[in-house]
C-alpha cells in the first residue's frame, strides 16, 4: 500500500505538472501574439477596438484548445490586461487562468493553479524612405476623387509622424501630367534658358513675390535617347516657364507676370525630408492640373530614392541613401485616372516599376476606381500581390492607407514573463 502511494502519489503529481506546463506554454505563446497584435494595430484600428478583437482572440485561444488534456481542464480567461506606454511604442499583455488539478485531488490538493504570462511587444517604423505619390490630375480632380485622396494623403502622413522611430523620411510627388515642379532646383535646365530680361535687370516691375526660382515653372521631357537614370548633372531639363510683360506708359512701369501654363503644377515636389508633424497645408495647396501620366510620377519616384541623384538634390541628410544599405525604400502611389491613350505614359510606367523592383524597392498601388483597362498594369507594378489594394469608396482608401502603414511597421516581442 505504501509504494501504491508513493507511485500513484508520483504520476499524480507527474501529470498534473505536465498539464500546468502544457497550458503555461499555451498561455504565454497566446500573450506574445496578443501584444505583437495589438502594437501592430496602435493607431490604425482604436483602442477599444484592438483591445476588444485581442480579448476575443485570447479567449478561443486559451478556452478553444482541442487537446484532451486542455478540455478536461476545464479552462477560462481569468485576468487580461493590456497597458500601453506613454508613447504608445511598447504594449504589454498580461494573461491569466486557473488551471484545476485532477489526480492530485486525491491527496487533498483542491485548489486552481493560477498561470498568468505577460508580453511585451514594441512597435515602429524605422529606418525607411518612403515616397507617396498622390494624383492631382485634372481628371481626379472633375471626378471629385482628388478631395478624398488629399485627406487619405494627410493620414497616412500624420500616422508616420505618430510611429516613426530613428530614421524615416518622406518625399511627395503630386502629380497631373509630363510638366514637373522641380523648384527651387534651377541648375538642372540650361542656363541660356533661364530668363535674364526681367527686373531688376531692366526696367518694369514684377507681380510676383519672392525669387523667380519659388513660382511656376516646370521642367519637361528629355529626349527618348536619354535614360531615366541620367542625373540633371549629365543632362538638363528642358525649361517651361513663360513669362508676359504688359507695357506701360514708360519702360519703368512695364509689368513682368508668370504666365505659365496650369498644367505645370504651382506645388513642387517635395524630396525626402523628415516628416513634419501637421503636412495638411501641404495637400490643401494642391489643385488638379493636367492630364494623368503615371509613368512620369512613378519616374520622379524612383529618382527620389535612386543615390545617383543624391548630389542633385543636395539634401544634406544623406538621403537618397545607397541601395541595400539597410534603409528600407518604398513607394506608395494613389491613383483615380487612367493615362491618355498614344502618350506613351503606360510603358514609362511599366520600365519605372521594373527597375524599381530590380532595386528592391517596395512598391504599394492604391487603385481608387481606375477604369478596368489600368487594373492589369498597376497590379504588375506592385511589389506582390499583397502591396496591391482597391479602394471603390473614401472609406475603403482609407482603410487601404492604414494597412499601408500596418506593412511598413516592424514589430518584435522584447519581453516575456
Amino acid at each position: 500500500l505504501f509504494s501504491f502511494s508513493l507511485v500513484f502519489g508520483s504520476m499524480a503529481l507527474a501529470f498534473d505538472v505536465v498539464r500546468y506546463f502544457a497550458v503555461q506554454s499555451r498561455i504565454e505563446n497566446t500573450a506574445g501574439a496578443i501584444a505583437l497584435f495589438t502594437a501592430k494595430n496602435r493607431r490604425v484600428i482604436s483602442d477599444n477596438n484592438v483591445d476588444g478583437l485581442a480579448q476575443q482572440i485570447a479567449s478561443l485561444e486559451i478556452e478553444g484548445s482541442s487537446i484532451p488534456s486542455f478540455q478536461s481542464a476545464n479552462l477560462h480567461l481569468d485576468r487580461f490586461t493590456v497597458m500601453r506606454s506613454e508613447d504608445g511604442a511598447d504594449i504589454q499583455v498580461t494573461l491569466g487562468a486557473n488551471l484545476p488539478v485532477t489526480l492530485m485531488q486525491a491527496f487533498n490538493f483542491f485548489e486552481d493553479i493560477e498561470i498568468t504570462e505577460t508580453a511585451t511587444a514594441h512597435s515602429s517604423i524605422e529606418n525607411s524612405e518612403i515616397v507617396l505619390v498622390v494624383d492631382r490630375s485634372e481628371a481626379a480632380g472633375l471626378s471629385g476623387k482628388m478631395t478624398s485622396i488629399l485627406d487619405a494623403a494627410n493620414i497616412f502622413s500624420a500616422l508616420l509622424v505618430d510611429l516613426k522611430e530613428g530614421s524615416v523620411k518622406l518625399a511627395i510627388v503630386p502629380y497631373g501630367n509630363i510638366h514637373t515642379n522641380v523648384s527651387p532646383y534651377s541648375n538642372w535646365v540650361p542656363q541660356t534658358d533661364w530668363p535674364t530680361q526681367i527686373p531688376p535687370n531692366v526696367p518694369g516691375l514684377i507681380n510676383w513675390t519672392g525669387p523667380l526660382t519659388n513660382q511656376r515653372w516646370c521642367v519637361g521631357v528629355r529626349s527618348v535617347e536619354i535614360a531615366p537614370h541620367v542625373t540633371p548633372s549629365d543632362e538638363k531639363f528642358p525649361l517651361i516657364l513663360n513669362i508676359d510683360k504688359e507695357a506701360g506708359p514708360t519702360p519703368a512701369e512695364d509689368l513682368y507676370s508668370i504666365a505659365t501654363t496650369e498644367e505645370c503644377s504651382a506645388i513642387a515636389v517635395r524630396p525626402l525630408q523628415d516628416v513634419p508633424a501637421d503636412l495638411s497645408p501641404y495637400f490643401l495647396s494642391l489643385s488638379a492640373t493636367g492630364e494623368t501620366a503615371n509613368g512620369t510620377a512613378m519616374l520622379w519616384a524612383e529618382r527620389l530614392l535612386s543615390p545617383t541623384w543624391r548630389e542633385d538634390w543636395k539634401l544634406g541628410n544623406g538621403a537618397p541613401a545607397d541601395y541595400g544599405s539597410g534603409i528600407k525604400k518604398n513607394i506608395v502611389m494613389i491613383t483615380a485616372s487612367a493615362n491618355q491613350e498614344g502618350t506613351g505614359q503606360d510603358q514609362i510606367f511599366e520600365d519605372s516599376c521594373a527597375r524599381m523592383k530590380v532595386n528592391g524597392i517596395r512598391t504599394f498601388i492604391v487603385n481608387f476606381e481606375t477604369s478596368s483597362s489600368e487594373r492589369a498594369n498597376l497590379m504588375e507594378c506592385a511589389s506582390t500581390t499583397r502591396h496591391y489594394y482597391s479602394a471603390a469608396d473614401p472609406i475603403e482608401l482609407i482603410q487601404a492607407m492604414k494597412n499601408i502603414v500596418k506593412s511598413l511597421m516592424t514589430v518584435r516581442l522584447v519581453e516575456v514573463n
